[in-house]
Formats: structure tokens, sequence, C-alpha cells
């Protein structure tokens, strides 16, 4: 995937570094980032193998690579709203459908006990600015840069996880907790995907009455768009963040982020 061939005026910046308790354990990175230009848009897709799945990482290559094939759905620039809506719809469904006839096809030559050891959660998002329709199944999140407006927190972690109870694309309820939507805003200057292992260092949160916990982008996220919408900036610095010393101790997950920023 090369980020040369990202639209005009767009820089697409993707890191990914496995967790400090992988690295001890001596397991391999099990999230998955994705993207691809479409026309004067493009796709974002970030997947997290769950740690407990037999082939948690390919699982999750498996979920990034469902949304850049089901975004051939956008075949031509849709200027209109809710034709976008429309087509967004159908891209949530193929995304799911390649993923599962994928994994059933694996399962049926031999690899794994059965579907289960295939889950991953999946974030997705298809841009043509001012249009961004996004696709989300488990506990990774959205965050949106705005200019003149900060970093606003589109799409948060799966309030579920919070319980225990994370979504996967091979989870019986899936289909009827999909978290899908459409975004017009002429405004945004970026466009950031994370796992859900940067949610405690990027997200600032808070308890409310009935137990769960409500997230927010902090100001200071607005950094990260600032720093990688200058050209001339080093893009293996998102690496080096994410595997510094002040988030590793936030978390033993894989961190991934994905951003895209207009220059």
């Amino acid at each position: 995937m090369d980020a040369g061939v990202f639209p005009p005026g767009w820089r697409i910046v993707p890191a990914s570094v496995t967790g400090p308790d992988h690295v001890e354990l001596g397991v391999e990175n099990q999230d998955a980032v994705g993207y691809r230009r479409l026309g004067r848009g493009f796709l974002l897709a970030v997947a997290d193998g769950a740690g407990s799945s037999r082939h948690a990482a390919t699982a999750a290559r498996l979920a990034v690579d469902a949304a850049r094939d089901a975004a051939d759905l956008f075949g031509s620039d849709l200027a209109e709203p809710a034709a976008f809506a429309r087509v967004g719809r159908r891209f949530a469904d193929a995304c799911l459908g390649l993923f599962d006839r994928r994994v059933a096809a694996l399962v049926a030559a031999g690899a794994g006990d059965g579907v289960a050891d295939w889950a991953t959660t999946l974030l997705t998002v298809v841009a043509q600015p001012p249009l961004y329709y996004y696709v989300g199944v488990g506990d990774a999140f959205l965050v949106f840069g705005r200019r003149g407006g900060g970093a606003h927190l589109v799409l948060p972690p799966d309030p579920d996880a919070d319980a225990g109870a994370t979504v996967f694309l091979t989870s019986a309820a899936r289909d009827d907790v999909v978290r899908q939507g459409l975004v017009v805003d002429p405004a945004v200057t970026g466009v950031a995907l994370c796992t859900d292992g940067l949610a405690e260092a990027a997200l600032t949160t808070r308890r409310e009455p009935d137990g769960r916990r409500r997230h927010r982008a902090p100001a200071d996220f607005a950094g990260y768009f600032a720093v990688f919408a200058d050209p001339g900036s080093d893009a293996a610095e998102l690496g080096r963040r994410l595997s510094g010393p002040e988030l590793a101790v936030t978390s033993g997950d894989d961190k991934t982020m994905l951003l895209a920023v207009r220059r």
C-alpha cells in the first residue's frame, strides 16, 4: 500500500506497534492496518485480532482486506449525501459478507476448529470529503480533527467492552450491533482510526452513574493531526510515539493508529 497514491492534498501516516505484553510473551502483533485511494477519496481500516483466538493476526488482516475489497462499491464519486449513505450501508454488508465467506473457506479447508478462531474487531472509513462513512464492529475508536475546532471523538470504544463483552466479527450478535454512520463536514482536516490499545493513553474517561465509562478526545489529541499535516515531518515518528514508555505503561496491548491528514 503506497502512500504516494493518496489523493492530492492528503497524507496517510500508519503506525502499528506490538504491545509490551505480546513482546514479553513472544507473540506477534495482532493488529492490522490498510488503506487505498478511491478516486478523489480514500478508504482507511484497522482491525484488532482477539488475543484469545488461534488465528488473531490473520483474522485482523482478513478483516482489513475485506474492507479494502468491498470499497469497490464506491466506483464513482458520489456528491449527494443520501446516495453516499446508501452505498455506505451496502459497503458495510459487503465487508461482513466477504469476511464471513473467507473465514468459512479457511475453516472448511481445515484451518482452525471453527469461526471463533478468527475473532477480530474492525473499524473502517470511506471518505469522499466532505463525506465520511464509518463502519465499526468492536472497540476501536474514531477521531476527527476539524479546522479551528480541535479533535472530536466520532465513534468511541464499544461501551459493552468495558464489561468484558467485546463484539467481534465472528460474534453471533454482530449484525445487531454494527456501528455505522455518515458524517458530512467540510471542516474535517484529519481522520484517526485507533485500536483499543490506545484508548487509555489517547482518550480521557469518566465514570457515569450507570457504571459505564464515557470517553472524549482531549485537546492534545489534535497534536497528532497538526504534526503530521506537515509534509516535512517524519512519518516514522508516529510509530516511535506509540512505542514510547509513556504509552507503554497505559496498556500491554498492541497499539495501532492510522492517520489521514490534510496537508
